[in-house]
């Protein structure tokens, strides 16, 4: 897959890719909008399970990226992490 060249303004997940391997993630603009009060993941790269059998988001890479987390002021609260790549692993950030 490839993801390039977008602007995802988000609440809580700005893009969530889960068992997929060998990926690009490149040149994006994400960020939390300033309102939100949700926990906030720019980038998760995370696991599928189907049965008995789990991918994992592995060998991806995301480059060039700008990620912005509001997390406080006015309305706005929770936590926000820009990469959150806990469901792989052999991955490029």
């Amino acid at each position: 897959f490839f993801i390039s060249n977008n602007h995802f303004n988000t609440f809580s997940t700005a893009i969530a890719i889960s068992g997929a391997q060998q990926g690009f993630i490149a040149s994006n603009l994400l960020y939390k909008w300033t309102g939100s009060n949700q926990d906030w993941r720019g980038i998760y790269l995370g696991t599928y399970v189907d049965g008995a059998t789990t991918y994992y988001a592995s060998d991806n890479i995301a480059r060039d990226n700008i990620l912005y987390g509001y997390a406080g002021g006015g309305a706005a609260g929770g936590a926000a992490v820009g990469i959150d790549a806990s469901g792989g692993d052999g991955n490029t950030l």
